[in-house]
């Protein structure tokens, strides 16, 4: 009953704030006409300071419904543990990833802030602070990857700052058993230019067919590389600082022949301090406090396809 009650309070809010988009002075661009084809959209949070919230959850709302009844409105749990940070995101036994479906055109996505709807509740239901607002043209059919990152550092606060980074899908590409394709994003809001290097079968390192000089906010097309390369199943990939050639990172993708993975590089390479929420008061206003982030640059595979 409690569960079903606060799903509720939820929806209800997500109602209220798309009546107020809708009624918001700024106007919302006209959806441009996708002649009945879908967006595929995944939703994930990779961020490192959304791992230290502890109340509330982040509603991501979109100017028009899920297409063909295709799931409920994307919500990140940020109090469950562990926190629930990929939307659609049901229990499957086959490896790959599940999409929102949106007829295809130019959309707006809102992700906010929502905090618990009484003292004693944990999950987020009225919005509170706006995290994003922007608008996006997405490839029709093909697929994406929508992360919600950690933004750019702001030396005058301590405020955390986010930024949506768009990762195609392209599941229009056409691999068969002897290929492997991964697509490398550079996701660490601290961490200077990158470059890249695989190991060979015998045991060498290459540069060919890796980004040299991948910057914060960047991400590769899909390069296919043969599974024979591989050593011991592995596509074995170093990742340097592109300025003094030190390695960041020592990581690695199953060489799985027809197979995609996406490589996100993120986390912080030094020590921040951010303002965080900490609860909430009896007025339902949420009282922030400094929290430490320690550093954790890290290399994240998911698996496309």
């Amino acid at each position: 009953m409690i569960k079903i009650r606060k799903i509720a309070h939820y929806m209800v809010s997500v109602a209220c704030l798309l009546v107020a988009i809708t009624a918001c002075k700024k106007e919302i661009d006209a959806v441009i006409p996708g002649n009945g084809e879908a967006l595929k959209i995944n939703y994930i949070a990779n961020s490192d300071v959304l791992r230290h919230y502890k109340i509330g959850g982040i509603g991501i709302f979109v100017d028009t419904i899920p297409h063909r009844n295709t799931g409920n409105f994307p919500f990140f749990d940020l109090t469950s543990v562990p926190q629930k940070l990929e939307y659609p995101n049901f229990f499957s036994t086959v490896s790959g990833l599940l999409y929102a479906n949106y007829l295809s055109g130019q959309h707006r996505f809102k992700y906010n802030y929502m905090i618990p709807d009484s003292l004693s509740g944990s999950f987020g239901s009225k919005p509170d602070k706006m995290l994003i607002d922007t608008a996006l043209i997405l490839e029709k059919d093909a697929g994406s990857l929508l992360y919600l990152i950690d933004g750019p550092i702001a030396r005058e606060n301590d405020t955390p700052t986010f930024k949506i980074m768009v990762i195609p899908a392209n599941r229009a590409l056409k691999l068969d058993s002897t290929q492997v394709a991964i697509t490398i994003s550079h996701q660490s809001p601290d961490t200077e230019n990158i470059s890249c290097s695989r190991i060979t079968s015998n045991g060498e390192l290459s540069r060919e067919n890796l980004p040299q000089d991948l910057a914060y906010g960047q991400s590769t097309p899909y390069l296919i590389f043969a599974v024979k390369d591989a050593s011991n199943g592995i596509l074995g990939l170093r990742i340097y600082s592109k300025s003094n050639g030190k390695e960041l990172i020592n990581t690695g993708i199953p060489a799985n022949g027809g197979h995609a993975y996406a490589l996100a590089i993120s986390g912080f390479q030094n020590e921040q301090e951010r303002l965080l929420p900490l609860k909430l008061n009896s007025d339902h206003s949420v009282l922030y406090g400094k929290a430490t982030i320690f550093p954790n640059l890290r290399a994240s595979t998911r698996q496309i396809w």
